[in-house]
């Protein structure tokens, strides 16, 4: 059943592949997600004692199919309303590609403030690893919560990081002019250093995504010459990039005193959270349905904090772990879960079929504008949401990220963004 379930998403991923000749369209970046999981499912059926319960299929391929047709609407939608390309300004893309010095020094004082904010409460010490599992520690009994103006600093860090990957790759692909990158390789190396302080491995995954995502959306658009090309040195490069961000995210979590070696964290990781979805399923009794708390619970917190009565279903980030000993003496340990689970507690099975129709939808609305205007916003914004398609088979990253704190994430990039079209020019 485990190699089965495999098969249907190789066979549905090369499918789209050669129907739509793009690697980042909405289909493709959410089948990766299925065919990663299903892979290591499938390589770690002993070690787990796999057993997939039929309705885990049903559930599973309604969802697959439910996102591709909320993506085909709206393609058959565009189809019937044409669409005109944007063009490009030259001279703004110009400007925008020149490295900034002043958002270097705004991202050198934020990650300072940053790493001074989240060390208070810490024992100082030689011990990297130690002092890094205490924030840990810290954000397991804070849910990992930290303080407003923490919060802030990490995004802006973040956020430069972004437009500086953007202004290199802008120069790169398509201004080439030649400038001098080293403002933009510091902003991308404190990116890596408020990863490693916050402990957060999603942050630095989901960076990652967005380096890759975008630099697809480059190279196609700039060497291939459409975006809706495939062109194989992608897949190569691709292939390197992928390597590394895992290498990144290991070593991370053995500075955190994580002890599980390479193929263990990449398995559990990867796969563990749609296997969750299966044993969920197997053990379920009965529940009475949620009504969109499981899967909007951020959104119901601000409802409460504005004064409207709401029994809200509190999403814990640090969930109780699934923890069993396989017959092969492997001892299975997992505390995420897939996107699918909050559906079902809300809807049952109607939740799989509206929610990823809903999702493919909007994406797929997303990227027909990235389609109309190169070079843009669009392309940042796009590259910055699609985690949530990647991220699928592990946790729900959409609707329970409708919150304050994504619409700060978007505030400080099209703030920065916005500045690299309209700098104040300084004499330093």
């Amino acid at each position: 059943m485990a190699l089965l379930l495999f098969l249907i998403f190789v066979t549905l991923f090369i499918l789209v592949l050669f129907l739509r000749k793009d690697l980042v369209n909405p289909t493709m970046l959410f089948l990766s997600s299925f065919l990663l999981s299903s892979f290591l499912i499938f390589y770690n059926r002993n070690n787990w004692d796999v057993s997939l319960n039929y309705r885990f299929f049903v559930y599973v391929l309604t969802a697959v199919f439910s996102f591709i047709l909320g993506n085909m609407i709206v393609v058959f939608l565009k189809g019937i309303k044409k669409f005109t390309k944007k063009s490009t300004n030259d001279l703004i893309l110009k400007k925008q590609a020149v490295p900034s010095k002043l958002l270097l020094m705004i991202s050198v004082f934020a990650t300072i403030l940053y790493i001074i904010l989240i060390l208070r409460g810490i024992n100082i010490s030689s011990d990297i690893k130690g002092m890094l599992r205490q924030i840990y520690d810290r954000n397991v009994i804070n849910n990992a919560n930290n303080g407003f103006f923490e919060n802030q600093m990490l995004k802006i860090v973040v956020a430069i990081a972004q437009i500086s990957w953007f202004q290199f790759l802008l120069d790169k692909y398509y201004i080439k002019e030649g400038y001098k990158q080293s403002t933009n390789y510091i902003n991308l190396l404190l990116v890596l250093i408020v990863c490693l302080v916050s402990t957060d491995r999603n942050i630095l995954i989901r960076f990652i995504i967005f380096t890759f995502v975008l630099w697809i959306l480059f190279f196609t658009s700039s060497v291939v010459g459409s975006i809706e090309k495939i062109n194989f040195q992608i897949i190569k490069k691709a292939f390197v990039i992928l390597i590394f961000g895992v290498v990144i995210f290991y070593y991370l979590g053995k500075l955190k005193n994580y002890t599980s070696n390479l193929e263990r964290v990449i398995g559990l990781y990867g796969g563990s959270g749609l296997y969750n979805f299966n044993l969920f399923l197997s053990n379920e009794i009965g529940h009475t349905y949620e009504l969109g708390k499981a899967s909007f619970s951020n959104l119901f917190s601000i409802f409460s904090s504005l004064g409207f009565t709401t029994n809200v279903l509190e999403k814990v980030t640090f969930s109780e772990p699934i923890i069993f000993l396989s017959s092969t003496g492997f001892v299975y340990a997992s505390n995420i879960y897939s996107s699918l689970r909050p559906y079902v507690l809300d809807y049952g099975y109607f939740g799989v079929i509206i929610m990823p129709f809903i999702l493919g939808s909007l994406f797929e609305i997303l990227f027909q504008l990235v389609k109309k205007s190169k070079y843009s916003f669009s392309w940042l914004f796009y590259a910055m949401m699609v985690y949530p398609l990647i991220y699928f088979t592990i946790d729900e990253q959409f609707f329970n990220r409708i919150h304050l704190g994504t619409l700060y994430e978007i505030f400080w990039l099209f703030l920065f963004y916005y500045y690299t079209k309209r700098k104040i020019k300084f004499i330093l």
